[in-house]
């Protein structure tokens, strides 16, 4: 029981490491181009559709799940990290 304990303690860590690395690939992806605020680009590229976004909210929302909630938890995490 207690094997079956550390593999799966094993497997969460190397998870977490795993959503770490993805993260800084691409933040530091995204920071090797010109630097842009993505609410920004995405008022721009909607702007040019030619489509009307009411709110700030509504754009905010607009964007997936995982960029709005994922990976700005697991940057603040990695930033703690090195700190």
């Amino acid at each position: 029981m207690a094997v079956l304990i550390w593999i799966i303690v094993g497997i969460v860590i190397l998870g977490g490491a795993a959503a770490l690395v993805v993260v800084g690939l691409r933040t530091a992806r995204q920071a090797g181009g010109e630097e842009q605020d993505p609410i920004m680009a995405r008022l721009a590229e909607a702007s040019q559709r030619g489509d009307t976004l009411a709110s700030l909210e509504q754009i905010e929302l607009s964007q997936p799940f995982s960029e709005r909630v994922i990976v700005p938890i697991l940057k603040r995490v990695g930033e703690m990290s090195t700190r």
